[in-house]
């Protein structure tokens, strides 16, 4: 008894889960400071302990509830320019896009591509990969939008911009028939 017989307390704080919250005392003041993009469930143990070594000591349960956190850009696409006739452009998206639910709660996330001009390229996303194929033949710009949403339907876009440039491309020639002709005569194709 601390009135009465003039003992001091030492207390003592333990937590069975520090990647949720934090537990500390000073004095007979206690802190609990929580982690960002954390939920889940914590017990706290204070112990209380006097000069003849009698303690008491006190569990309580902590509970921080989820909330919904958005997906984010982490890194947004940058332009992209290529020549015409180029390879397809392979962009994986696992790179750029995050949330922190997905590690804390199982999110998952729905990616859409739409493109502003078909007739340039076409857009493909399967899984984390986002594939741009190219038309043969034609340069032009394109503006690439893609949308990602959560399982809380929460969502972020970005937007990127495509050149493909012209290259020149050599004549050819489709076909000449096997012809006949007379000597010093003029002969046409067409």
């Amino acid at each position: 008894d601390i009135e009465l017989a003039g003992d001091s307390l030492i207390l003592n704080v333990t937590n069975d889960n520090v990647s949720l919250v934090t537990a500390s005392l000073e004095g007979f003041t206690l802190t609990l400071s929580y982690l960002a993009d954390q939920n889940g469930i914590a017990n706290i143990v204070v112990t209380a302990t006097d000069d003849s070594l009698a303690s008491v000591t006190d569990t309580f349960t902590v509970t921080v509830n989820p909330v919904n956190d958005s997906p984010i850009f982490s890194n947004p696409l940058p332009d992209l320019e290529v020549d015409e006739d180029s390879d397809d452009t392979i962009i994986d998206l696992s790179e750029v896009i995050s949330d922190v639910d997905i590690m804390t709660n199982g999110d998952t996330l729905r990616l859409v591509v739409t493109n502003d001009d078909t007739t340039l390229l076409t857009t493909v996303i399967n899984g984390d990969t986002l594939i741009l194929s190219f038309i043969e033949n034609h340069s032009g710009a394109a503006d690439i939008y893609i949308t990602v949403t959560d399982d809380s339907l929460a969502t972020v876009s970005d937007t990127f911009l495509v050149v493909v440039n012209p290259i020149n491309d050599a004549p050819i020639i489709t076909s000449i028939p096997d012809t006949s002709t007379y000597e010093d005569s003029l002969y046409n194709y067409q």
